[in-house]
């Protein structure tokens, strides 16, 4: 009975990802043009490697290098603003000076492609550093998961740097044999965290075209006080916050101010991060309608939330008990 290579069989679920992915209408272009070029790479690794197709050896390093950048412009364009082509065209140039070694200079490749994994892991790890208010068009109910998935990527691209250099010395100390073991594993890594990024629906588009600034400076007390009393006088007159597509995006838009002023407002006032300010909310909400007669389920998903464990873990932290518990208490009363 013959076997499928796992490279191939990565490449094959990867394109089983994207077109569920685009079938279902909700994901940002850029993440789908990242997941069919994971796939086209897995497949063309296990068409060189496994099959032994020697023509395509010069390609494998060149689609190999647009994977880093696309991650990145995948990121920055679903998270936090629309790409400029003139302000982004520069990610072109890993992938040119691929092509350049490939024509010219073969011997860089070992150095140029654990380069670019790295560079890029690195960048990315540190836009991430200022935590999930920074990713402003992902929804507030997400609970972090996109930024827990971002940091899997970008773990994804510094182990693929390391897995490259593993796979050089490995040739140099006459170990070549080992190359499709490593290969393999690399790929099953690329699997598990594309296809993480194919299939979270916290990744979807949350209706947010318009891109908002990042570059505010940073307001005084006085004016975050301000800014934060006009946010619940919009959340009083315009629930907004029963939208479970909510971004941080669409609250500064509506305000007309930028998002990083919306956020230091709101935890220099409040002492927490835009999705729980919005989450408080939601379960005050919530509990009006449990108390109205409404399911628990039910008044979730009127509140705004989409997932039982956001909503239970929410609950708890702002009311210190289950919701069964807590409507419990208040039928007594």
């Amino acid at each position: 009975m013959p076997a499928l290579p796992i490279p191939l069989i990565t490449g094959l679920v990867l394109l089983f990802f994207l077109l569920r992915a685009w079938l279902g209408g909700r994901t940002h272009p850029m993440l789908l043009i990242l997941l069919a070029a994971c796939s086209a790479q897995s497949i063309l690794i296990a068409l060189h490697q496994f099959y032994h197709l020697s023509w395509l050896r010069p390609v494998q390093p060149v689609t190999a290098a647009m994977l880093p950048s696309l991650s990145y412009l995948a990121f920055v364009s679903s998270t936090r603003r629309r790409l400029i082509w003139h302000r982004d065209l520069w990610h072109v140039l890993p992938v040119g000076f691929v092509v350049f070694c490939v024509l010219l200079f073969a011997q860089a490749l070992d150095t140029a492609i654990p380069a670019i994994f790295l560079i890029y892991g690195t960048a990315l790890l540190h836009s991430l550093h200022q935590g999930g208010d920074s990713l402003i068009f992902t929804r507030l109910d997400s609970d972090n998961i996109p930024l827990r998935l971002w940091q899997f990527i970008a773990t994804a691209l510094l182990v693929s740097s390391l897995g490259e250099i593993v796979i050089n010395l490995a040739h140099a100390s006459g170990h070549g044999t080992w190359q499709p073991m490593i290969v393999s594993a690399l790929s099953s890594l690329t699997l598990l965290a594309l296809g993480a990024l194919g299939l979270s629906p916290h990744l979807h588009l949350a209706n947010d075209a318009k891109e908002t600034t990042l570059d505010a400076p940073i307001q005084p007390s006085e004016a975050a006080t301000e800014l934060v009393a006009r946010l619940q006088t919009l959340l009083k007159n315009d629930p907004l916050f029963l939208d479970p597509d909510l971004t941080l995006s669409r609250l500064a838009r509506r305000l007309q101010v930028p998002v990083k002023e919306l956020s230091k407002a709101i935890n220099q006032l409040c002492g927490e991060n835009v999705s729980r300010f919005v989450n408080r909310h939601r379960i005050a909400h919530a509990c009006g309608l449990l108390k109205q007669g409404h399911s628990v389920t039910g008044a979730m998903f009127d509140s705004g939330f989409q997932t039982k464990s956001n909503f239970n873990r929410e609950f708890l932290r702002l009311k210190g008990c289950a919701p069964q518990i807590w409507l419990g208490r208040n039928q007594q009363d």
